[in-house]
């Protein structure tokens, strides 16, 4: 996530949880401040992968579904964010992940200094 925010790619978290744990996420783990904003589905009133999720995700972001690359570590849910025109991937781990970034013509610094 550092090297996506140092090459300027927009960062955001489409999340199940209450905006109480985001909240202490926050205050316990750094990289939540990488993320522009986070769209919680208690705030939207339906869990993922339900269309309406993602869709206010972009809503609430001015994202394009086309330009928007979503992972997750679960099939329904990366499958959700495909149904809605956003290109979705399983996420496994980080070099994995970096590869489907690659495919798709993201380009990161080689590494964290």
């Amino acid at each position: 996530m550092q090297r996506l925010a140092r090459a300027g790619i927009r960062l955001f978290a489409l999340t199940d949880n209450v905006r109480g744990i985001v909240t202490h996420l926050r205050a316990e783990h750094k990289f939540w401040e990488m993320f522009e904003g986070v769209t919680c589905s208690a705030e939207v009133g339906v869990l993922k992968p339900d269309a309406r999720i993602y869709r206010s995700l972009l809503e609430q972001h001015g994202l394009k579904p086309d330009e928007t690359l979503f992972f997750d570590d679960v099939v329904h849910n990366v499958q959700g964010a495909q149904a809605v025109g956003m290109h979705g991937r399983l996420f496994n781990d980080a070099a994995q992940a970096e590869r489907e970034l690659a495919e798709l013509g993201v380009a990161l610094p080689k590494t964290d200094s």
